[in-house]
């Protein structure tokens, strides 16, 4: 749908892209003889400074794009530059270094301390600074379980250690492959702002995720990836109004009152609404509107029922429905 925004390269105020994809598809071969194409031309690139959230289904690609990007897999087809440099075959090691990675599953050496393998991965790095390391656990929340061994660590504390691990080097670029999965509400946002602290410094994210509503206020723009293929590929506003999508309203009217569905039909005849629910057992309304007329029909709700309306909750559309919009029209075509 969204074919010819795919094609175009986003603004980036001069700046050329950290990364471009161009034309890039992975097929693996199965036994059998059949291939499975994991990407499908892929043509986008990442300015410098954003955060980029890819999401999709299990095996929509997104793991396998990282990979690219890491050069841990090479591409069937097609090229990727990164700073300017092609790295579809290999990738040089003063490009390595400007990036930083978490994968969905991190796994340390379990009987060395947290402080222990910031040593290990600064000494990988030539970084022999053990002041660093005790502001970078500090900054993630684990600098008191530094001298704990790492395999007493909760899932939380060992992405935390990751993420500490990650910035030793100062990388330019972060990837994240899913790297919420298994945390819980408080560790989840912890996480949130630390991409933020780092996003705040000027550095470039990309990210995999299945927690959208988390996700959603952080990302500059979002990749909608299905069975290998972009699906969508914009800031969210921007993709919101193309794709037309609706918000809701659930109005509460006082005990008592007689709801008047005939008013109702007239607003969705003007187009002023898309549809609505009445409930007259719970004296309440469901509505579904256009953004764009959001100030208008609250003005005429409030006009109409001030003196009886009890409550009024909004709720506008985000990345979720997005999301379920192509996942929807995914499975129709099917």
């Amino acid at each position: 749908m969204l074919k010819q925004e795919l094609s175009k390269e986003w603004a980036n105020n001069g700046k050329p892209p950290v990364i471009e994809f161009k034309g890039i598809n992975k097929d693996y071969k199965i036994k059998g003889g059949y291939i499975f194409k994991a990407l499908i031309d892929i043509n986008f690139s990442v300015k410098e400074g954003e955060v980029l959230t890819i999401v999709g289904h299990n095996g929509a690609g997104k793991s396998t794009l990282i990979k690219i990007i890491m050069g841990i897999t090479k591409p069937t087809a097609g090229g990727i530059e990164i700073f300017g440099t092609d790295t579809a075959q290999a990738i040089p090691k003063n490009i390595k270094a400007k990036i930083g990675y978490i994968p969905e599953i991190v796994n340390f050496y379990g009987n060395l301390s947290g402080f222990e393998i910031m040593q290990f991965f600064g000494n990988l790095n030539n970084v022999y600074n053990e002041k660093l390391f005790k502001e970078l656990l500090d900054r993630v929340g684990i600098l008191k379980a530094a001298n704990k061994k790492v395999i007493a660590y909760s899932k939380g504390m060992r992405q935390r250690l990751a993420f500490a691990v990650s910035r030793i080097k100062n990388p330019d670029i972060y990837l994240f492959d899913e790297p919420t999965s298994g945390m819980d509400p408080s560790g989840i946002n912890e996480f949130i702002s630390l991409i933020k602290l780092i996003n705040d410094a000027g550095k470039t994210v990309i990210m995999t995720s299945h927690i959208l509503p988390e996700v959603e206020d952080i990302s500059s723009r979002v990749c909608i990836m299905l069975n290998g293929k972009i699906a969508a590929l914009g800031k969210i506003p921007e993709l919101l109004e193309k794709l037309g999508l609706a918000a809701a309203a659930n109005l509460k009217f006082k005990d008592g009152f007689r709801l008047e569905e005939s008013w109702f039909e007239q607003i969705k005849n003007s187009r002023l609404i898309l549809d609505y629910n009445v409930n007259n057992k719970n004296l309440s309304v469901d509505i579904k509107f256009l953004e764009e007329n959001r100030m208008k029909l609250i003005n005429e709700i409030i006009g109409r029922y001030t003196d009886n309306l009890a409550d009024m909750n909004i709720k506008k559309p985000g990345l979720f429905e997005i999301y379920n919009y192509f996942s929807i029209k995914k499975v129709s075509n099917d």
